[in-house]
């Protein structure tokens, strides 16, 4: 613990960086009054298991969290047919907490429309285009990608790009 007299009857500060068992004496002659307290230090710290700088032993939010940006890439062709190897469609995302995109063909017309997480989980697998526009395998081509991805923060990714399908 900390010692320390004070002959003063004014208030004052005592500033502790680590717990403290305190006791504090008030005398008047031979009177006097005693009091003894923990000072107990809480850890601050982010609390957000996502965040990048986790504290797990906090136990106050201090507000500092820093969260992972999302990325994607979008693969520029791939080839629908059957042979289990670059078969569907798919953005490449980390930190994705969402995951949108919208195909179009060279005239404009969609093509396929696609929403889901940015990993698999166990509801739910991210979107992904199988090359096919009402069950039937699309013409060979360059198809128009439109994508929006929103990261574990809140922040958001838009952007657009080109696939080419290939059988």
């Amino acid at each position: 613990g900390n010692n320390f007299t004070s002959a003063s009857t004014a208030s004052f500060n005592q500033t502790y960086t680590t717990d403290a068992v305190i006791t504090l004496v008030a005398t008047d002659g031979v009177c006097f009054d005693t009091i003894t307290s923990f000072v107990d230090i809480s850890i601050c710290g982010c609390m957000n298991p996502i965040a990048l700088n986790y504290n797990p032993l906090a136990v106050i939010d201090d507000g500092s969290c820093i969260f992972p940006t999302p990325t994607v890439e979008v693969p520029n062709i791939f080839t629908p047919n059957g042979d289990q190897i670059n078969d569907v469609f798919e953005l490449t995302t980390t930190n994705a907490e969402l995951v949108e995109f919208t195909i179009t063909n060279r005239w404009g017309s969609t093509v396929y429309t696609g929403s889901g997480p940015g990993e698999v989980t166990a509801t739910a697998i991210p979107p992904v285009w199988d090359g096919k526009i009402n069950g039937q395998m699309a013409s060979e081509g360059v198809y128009f990608v439109q994508y929006r991805v929103v990261g574990v923060a809140g922040d958001e990714l838009v952007g657009q790009g080109f696939v080419q399908l290939s059988k």
